[in-house]
């Protein structure tokens, strides 16, 4: 007769490495969306959910996939291992912060006046116009 074998040690993260894993990002990605300016709302809209389903993630009451994490990650201009450190040190984020606040105090009336403000920078100069990006000739 054979003798019992010990189960072969697993190469993966234990189930302790991960709480902690989750716990770092919960605790992170609310942080690097004050930095880049950005809302649980904008999360929402690029992942396809609703606010109340980011708002679960964010709480640790439902999971998101990988493939949810490595979407904020990009919209957050990052990659996955930076969600586990905080944002780094700047005044982008209390800026960004200080700005949606002010926003947010505004009508909805003067929020869309701002947007459409913001985006008329955005948009290309002279487009559908022929003349290059040094001006006319």
């Amino acid at each position: 007769m054979r003798e019992p074998t010990s189960p072969a040690p697993s190469d993966g993260p234990t189930l302790a490495e991960l709480r902690a894993f989750q716990r770092k990002l919960l605790e992170n990605i609310p942080k690097w969306l004050r930095y880049r300016g950005l809302r649980q709302k904008d999360v929402a809209l690029s992942l396809g959910v609703s606010e109340a389903a980011i708002s679960r993630y964010l709480k640790g009451e439902t999971q998101m996939t990988v493939g949810q994490l490595r979407q904020i990650a990009f919209l957050l201009n990052a990659d996955v291992a930076d969600l586990l450190r905080p944002p780094p040190p700047g005044n982008l984020g209390a800026k960004a912060e200080e700005t949606l606040a002010a926003i947010e105090r505004l009508t909805p009336d003067q929020q869309r006046a701002v947007l459409a403000l913001i985006r008329s920078f955005q948009a290309p100069q002279n487009a559908g116009q022929g003349e290059s990006d040094d001006g006319p000739a």
